[in-house]
């Protein structure tokens, strides 16, 4: 036997290139094209299947080829009029889709249609190879079915309908079979009946047939469901069916004709409603083959085992078409016996239906064939709104009592039935002025077989232009109609958005289509940043007391840009609500603040999060929002943000006659639990952020493996500290470990406004420069104005308000005060004589009164008079952690240990083995330090492209530290500002005489 297997379980295999929603009503032909239908037969052989859909009209044919041909020409593939085997006269040519795809929509007339219909239209497809014509295929009936075409899909053999009472009327009325045509061309079933292993009561073993099934072309990939012919005193009607299953006019829906054996039954003597245990053992027989058996041996008696006793079977199923057996079904429901407990049980008078290998999904439609459908495990039955389309009668119609459950005329994965597709919203983060190609997302998990969901665009952005991405065409509103813009060729769900330079909200929506049903309009809204200021952490899943409003929740923004900026008005939202305004605080250039929820006491935030062991005089600044808004019961964005994800976003208000909601930064986050790009958050209590590496902007925030979670000790993060007299109905919300580092960024310097003493400096960087006099400018309202946010600096007579007095002020220190560096200095340095030149090591100290953020310095290392840097040098980062006032950090060569050298000399490890600490005793180190965009040399030991040896600063197997009382020396430096001990000074000493002048981490900064 051969099975015609074409398309092998492809669900894109059939293109339908044009569907208009009119299209239950077009009438669709199905052909396969072979090489053999060439006249001459072709060499050149490869699958192609194909459709011609007449509109409902019959004014237009569209056609569409799908095909493997490796070469196919672009414009080889034509519509041709002529019987099979005769080459006819051209009549279209088709588009060249892609390179495996033709199709193109033309006018036709009546000579046209008839020809059509008449199978006088066939398509060839040519080739590099073959350009005579590789593949050709008629547009006609297939003439020569084989089995497995056409397939049993949904069996009624046990409804709760009236079946009939023997002997008066023994036909059971209410049973149904669903039959599939499987195959990639359509077939005429006409004359064909099913049969089973009954056999009649006059001769032995004289088989038993249905009714046959009238004249009817059964589309490809379509069902139509078969009812019996019945009897006279119990006969059921296609009216009173479609009525009962509440079905379409137009459904496909066949009564069998009067010319069986079967006395009106479906199949012999109905199908069995207990196959295994229905006393009848001459109907049963065990082992077969499908295609090929016979109920009784050649002696006609009916079949025993060894012992002599009957065979009992399942009931047996047959569809013939006069001359061959198409399909057999041998289903069995007795799974109480434990013989086949793979066939499910049809006890709530339901039918039994085939569905994909990975039901509930719709991936696997192996199930969907001659094969498939021998194994109970591809069958299911039917429950009412089960996801395979199970309903019960909507209500009593002829024999049809309104109780039975099935879904006649639907095949799950298969046809549209009355099951519309769906259309997904989605959202989008772009940067102004980028393009960014969408992919519209539908699914129809009930759509044609081998169809593919056709795309709408109903509506265009206001701040964009939409582009059809396989087409490269500009959609314009005059594309629009009625219906809107259909995407015409594959990729049909791809559209380019490109941005006019607006940021905010845009939008676009669209809706699609599977053949039947359109779904609703979905809307893709487009957050376009503006980005000024970014969310750089996030604490959305605190350990502390997250009652409602969870009132330990934060966030942190920082200002990406080198101007000050008002945040007045400016608020927190998610995909439902939003927060209220935030106040007049003026965030300066490139300066980080939290954002903190409106039922939050501004006190115990401070308390909690002040001070952390390392820099104890450190004060987050923070901006309290307000409770106008949608505030709910106080929450950070409204409500709080949910643990599981949030469309996260900041918001500036409108201009005047602006009517763009200005998106200034949006981080969509979910997560890890949920999606594992992003860092999961288990226990509760750190928050997520960006740390040195990533990208402190709109769009690197939008990057889920840029977040990280925050770990006591890295980046700056450190521990809440937990009020231990917590009352729930007044005490602070912080009761737990929670870990973060609000308002500390890489590179940015934070803490009190009067850093080192120096006033004036609103952004915190150590130098008082022009966005500091911006700053300044947002700040003053005027002799009893009122004082902004973060404004404090610039108040020099601290009588609340900014004035022309304080104008002054401002106006003496931006001209005459000089950067003042925080008193960092490199404090020693060795060359050891050990193996390798072991230990080699520096030593950095703070010689300030506040702590400093070590990961906002470096340390790059020149060798042998080289003004490049060598690439051991450090990057921002490798050091960590904040050095106090008075400590030192000593930074070992990476040789040298842990546990080696270093640790052998002194009793201990050093703080840091890193690479950088290599020099030889004549080689350049500098020390700088991050600001804003650039960098600051803050300490030099050595003359940048000077080779140390024989200067009064070379140390070779020596040691050299500096003296107390020394500044930074921004790179100017003089060896008379340090001690060198000489060259070769440790020459010989060991271990003990390196320990006893050496002293890492000891450096005495004062005179």
């Amino acid at each position: 036997m051969r099975r015609v297997n074409l398309i092998s379980g492809c669900r894109t295999f059939l293109l339908v290139v044009v569907f208009t929603a009119t299209a239950r009503a077009d009438e669709v032909f199905s052909f396969v094209l072979t090489n053999d239908q060439v006249v001459p037969p072709s060499t050149c052989d490869a699958p192609a299947v194909g459709t011609a859909t007449l509109k409902t009209d019959e004014t237009q044919v569209a056609f569409a080829v799908f095909h493997d041909l490796p070469d196919a020409n672009s414009n080889g593939a034509t519509v041709q009029v002529g019987y099979v085997g005769t080459n006819g006269a051209f009549m279209y040519t088709l588009d060249y889709v892609n390179t495996n795809t033709f199709g193109a929509t033309f006018p036709i007339d009546s000579n046209g249609v008839a020809d059509l219909r008449a199978g006088r239209l066939y398509v060839q497809v040519a080739s590099a190879t073959c350009p005579g014509g590789a593949v050709r295929g008629q547009i006609a009936v297939n003439t020569s079915p084989q089995p497995g075409d056409v397939i049993v899909s949904e069996i009624m053999y046990n409804p709760k309908s009236q079946e009939g009472t023997p002997p008066i009327d023994y036909t059971s009325a209410p049973e149904w079979i669903e039959l599939y045509n499987a195959s990639p061309t359509d077939i005429n079933i006409g004359g064909w009946f099913f049969q089973d292993e009954d056999v009649s009561d006059g001769a032995p073993c004289e088989l038993m047939y249905s009714g046959t099934i009238p004249d009817f072309v059964l589309r490809s990939r379509t069902v139509v469901v078969i009812i019996p012919d019945g009897s006279e005193l119990n006969r059921p009607t296609v009216a009173d069916f479609k009525e009962a299953w509440d079905l379409a006019d137009d459904a496909n829906v066949l009564q069998l004709n009067t010319n069986g054996t079967a006395g009106g039954a479906i199949v012999g003597r109905n199908l069995s409603n207990s196959p295994r245990n229905d006393n009848n053992p001459i109907n049963d027989f065990d082992q077969f083959d499908p295609f090929d058996w016979q109920p009784c041996d050649s002696q006609g008696f009916a079949r025993e085992d060894a012992q002599g006793n009957p065979l009992y079977d399942n009931e047996v199923l047959t569809l013939n078409d006069g001359t061959q057996i198409i399909d057999v079904v041998n289903y069995d429901d007795d799974f109480d016996l434990g013989f086949h407990p793979t066939w499910p049980e049809s006890t709530s008078y339901s039918s039994i239906t085939i569905v994909p290998a990975d039901y509930p999904d719709d991936t696997d439609f192996s199930t969907y064939t001659a094969a498939g459908n021998d194994e109970g495990t591809s069958w299911i039955a039917h429950e009412d709104g089960d996801i395979a389309g199970g309903f019960q009668q909507r209500r009593a119609a002829g024999v049809y009592g309104g109780y039975d459950v099935g879904s006649p005329g639907y095949l799950y994965g298969v046809t549209a039935g009355n099951r519309s597709p769906v259309s997904l919203a989605q959202s989008q983060l772009l940067d102004k002025g980028e393009t960014r190609t969408i992919v519209m997302e539908g699914t129809d998990q009930t759509r044609p077989f081998f169809g593919l969901l056709l795309f709408f665009i109903k509506t265009l952005p206001k701040h964009g232009q939409l582009w059809d991405v396989a087409s490269n065409k500009l959609i314009t509103p005059a594309m629009l109609g009625t219906d809107g813009y259909l995407m015409p060729r594959i990729p049909f769900d791809q559209v380019r958005y490109v941005n006019d330079g607006t940021c905010g909200v845009d939008s676009f929506t669209f809706y699609n289509h599977d053949g039947l049903l359109a779904s609703d309009t979905a809307t893709v809204n487009l957050f376009v940043q503006c980005g000024e200021v970014a969310i750089t952490e996030i604490m959305y899943n605190p350990d502390s007391e997250e009652a409602y409003p969870a009132k330990p929740e934060w966030i942190e923004l920082y200002n990406t840009t080198d101007e000050p900026i008002d945040l007045a008005g400016w608020y927190l939202a998610d995909e439902s609500t939003r927060s209220g305004d935030f106040p007049s605080y003026i965030l300066g250039a490139k300066s980080a603040v939290v954002a903190i929820p409106p039922a939050v006491d501004p006190a115990d935030f401070v308390s909690a999060w002040s001070g952390p062991s390392f820099d104890p005089t450190y004060v987050p600044s923070f901006v309290h929002v307000t409770t106008n808004g949608q505030t709910l019961v106080g929450g950070i964005t409204g409500s709080n943000l949910a643990n599981s994800g949030e469309n996260l976003q900041l918001i500036r208000p409108q201009e005047p006659g602006d009517d763009v909601v200005k998106v200034v930064d949006a981080v969509f986050y979910v997560n890890g639990f949920q999606d594992p790009a992003w860092p999961k958050v288990s226990p509760d209590g750190p928050s997520i952020y960006l740390p040195s590496s990533a990208l402190l902007n709109a769009i690197g925030n939008d990057n889920p493996a840029a977040w990280d979670v925050s770990t006591v000790g890295l980046n700056g993060a450190y521990a809440v500290k937990p009020n231990a007299s917590y009352d729930h109905a007044a005490g602070t919300p912080y009761t737990s470990d929670d870990v973060g580092s609000p308002g500390r960024l890489p590179g940015i310097i934070q803490g009190g406004c009067a850093y080192g003493g120096l006033t004036a400096d609103g952004n915190r960087d150590t130098l008082v420069n022009l966005p500091d006099f911006e700053h300044f400018a947002l700040c003053a309202g005027g002799p009893d104005g009122a004082l902004p946010l973060n404004c404090d600096c610039f108040d020099a007579d601290a009588d609340g308000d900014v004035d022309l007095y304080d104008f002054g002020a401002m106006q003496r220190v931006f001209a005459g005060a000089a950067p003042v560096e925080p008193p960092v200095i490199l404090s020693e340095v060795v060359d050891g004589t050990l193996t390798g030149g072991k230990p080699k090591w520096l030593e950095i100290s703070n010689c300030g009164t506040e702590a400093v953020d070590l990961s906002n310095y470096r340390i790059a290392l020149f060798a042998n008079g080289s003004v490049t840097e060598n690439f051991l040098s450090m990057g921002y980062g490798d050091m960590s952690g904040f050095l106090a006032p008075g400590d030192s950090y000593v930074v070992a060569n990476d040789n040298s240990g842990p546990g080696a050298e270093f640790l052998s000399v002194y009793g201990y490890e050093a703080d840091l083995y890193f690479g950088s600490a290599n020099s030889n005793g004549n080689d350049v180190y500098h020390l700088l330090r991050s600001a804003g965009t650039g960098e600051v040399l803050v300490d030099a030991h050595g003359q940048i492209g000077v080779d140390g040896e024989g200067t009064a600063w070379w140390y070779q197997d020596s040691y050299a530290y500096s003296l107390p009382g020394r500044a930074p020396n921004g790179g100017d430096f003089q060896a008379s500002n340090w001690y060198h001990a000489g060259a070769d000074a440790l020459d010989g000493v060991g271990e003990a005489g390196i320990a006893a002048v050496t002293t890492p981490g000891q450096h005495v900064c004062g005179p």
